[in-house]
């Protein structure tokens, strides 16, 4: 089923099911500037509850408050957010997907689409800005020797979101910091220095003075694609709900949209991987730490103790 909700009407059906904060990296916020303006909204939007708010949506909006798999994108597309949350409970799978709104902090229409789990990881990439994919081989490298240089270079730092691993060169380990009650997005920008920009090594000079091309390494031919400009980028975080009760991250799958190329997925754990992807192939991707998430949530739900014990 799908529903198209304008940010008030969503926060009202949030409201209803008793929904604690409306989860990242949704930005919903009401259009009502005053009490004044809210009060003359009101009637319309009880009306709209009335009718609209049935049993369907009201589960679909109850697989947000408490999901067992969480997967949470959140990236730039030009001057627009990307704004993406997919969640599954049991069987079922509710995706969020926000259009921009007028300022980065204010997101504009959200859509719901439930599904199952096999439906999840293409629903979750569908919501991508269309994009071509890269042109460039598949590349892959150890972090140790992106991270290097043959020349020194100012230190810098990796943006991360909050409360997950950091960045594509980050190792996801077993637990993470606890989520901050409000949490903002990652510092990502367009720009080609950041997040993966890397300098990479001067060409070595000829006999005469003239520089000399060499066959990149592969570690230089990853940090070369990752400082070209870019259009795009963003990350998807994939979480599940361990024995704790607690959602943990377990990976951290990124992408880039290369100006006058296309898309690639970077996934960093000792080594860096970078694949050009169409839509289907990047779905592909995202299904293996998914179906990771299904096998941690369903130990879990084995070792729950039932009552009686």
């Amino acid at each position: 089923m799908r529903w198209t909700l304008t940010p008030d009407r969503f926060a009202l059906a949030w409201e209803r099911i008793d929904g604690d904060r409306i989860p990242y990296p949704l930005a919903v916020r009401r259009s009502a500037r005053d009490s004044a303006e809210r009060a003359a909204q009101l009637p319309a939007l009880l009306d709209w509850c009335a009718t609209e708010l049935d049993a369907d949506l009201t589960a679909a909006l109850r697989v947000l408050t408490r999901p067992d798999i969480r997967v949470e994108v959140y990236g730039t597309a030009g001057p627009h957010p990307v704004r993406v949350l997919g969640v599954a409970a049991g069987a079922v799978t509710v995706v969020a997907a926000q259009q921009p709104g007028p300022r980065a902090d204010r997101g504009a229409d959200v859509i719901l689409v439930t599904g199952t789990m096999k439906t999840l990881a293409a629903r979750i990439v569908s919501f991508l800005p269309e994009m071509p994919p890269g042109s460039g081989p598949r590349l892959s490298a150890p972090v140790d020797q992106v991270k290097a240089t043959d020349r020194p270079a100012a230190p810098h730092r990796m943006p991360t979101a909050p409360g997950t691993p950091a960045g594509p060169f980050a190792t996801p380990g077993p637990a993470a910091a606890p989520k901050a009650p409000h949490r903002q997005p990652p510092a990502i920008s367009p720009a080609p220095t950041s997040p993966f920009a890397i300098p990479g090594p001067a060409p070595a000079p000829g006999p005469l003075g003239a520089a000399v091309p060499e066959e990149p390494s592969p570690a230089a031919a990853v940090r070369r694609l990752l400082s070209r400009p870019r259009d795009g980028l963003g990350q998807m975080v994939i979480s599940a709900r361990r024995d704790t009760g607690a959602l943990r991250p377990l990976a951290v799958l990124c992408w880039i949209d290369v100006r006058g190329d296309g898309r690639y997925a970077v996934h960093t754990r000792t080594e860096v991987e970078i694949t050009p992807v169409t839509a289907e192939a990047f779905a592909d991707l995202l299904r293996t730490p998914l179906a990771a998430a299904e096998r941690i949530t369903a130990d879990t739900v084995r070792l729950r103790p039932t009552a009686g014990w």
